[in-house]
């Protein structure tokens, strides 16, 4: 079974395996790179060289739930059926407004996404008015 987690500035989405990795099988420690985690790569291949491979069979295990672990840190939602297992077998406390029968945040209780707004210019107290402020671009001539 697969999970949809979707980051929620860029709507970039991604899949996660509930469950034994086969890709962390066949390739060790390196999906902790194709997933853009490098630092959790990089401790799990020191750790790797310690044990001369043994580790591997732990991570076959774990590196899914640490992977969704890492997506939820930052910034990204559960989109998507699935939640209802996945969440128990992570040991992940389903998101606030999340509902499981309807597989998905629900509609009225998203926040809203920001937007673009002009900031206000507010002149300083004693401060000339902006016209003033600018350096005039005319050439200036001597008289």
């Amino acid at each position: 079974m697969k999970v949809k987690f979707q980051h929620a500035v860029s709507g970039l989405t991604k899949d996660v395996k509930v469950g034994f990795s086969w890709t962390s099988f066949f390739f060790g420690v390196f999906p902790f790179f194709f997933r853009g985690m490098p630092i959790q790569g990089g401790i799990w291949l020191v750790v790797s060289m310690f044990t001369m491979g043994i580790s591997n069979i732990y991570l076959w295990f774990t590196i899914n739930k640490t992977t969704a672990h890492y997506y939820l840190e930052n910034g990204y939602k559960p989109v998507g059926p699935g939640w209802d297992y996945a969440s128990s077998a992570w040991g992940v406390q389903l998101p606030p407004g999340f509902d499981a029968r309807h597989s998905g945040m629900m509609p009225q209780q998203q926040a809203p996404m920001p937007t673009a707004q002009q900031p206000d210019l507010v002149a300083l107290p004693g401060a000339a008015p902006a016209e003033t402020q600018a350096p005039s671009l005319q050439k200036q001539t001597s008289a």
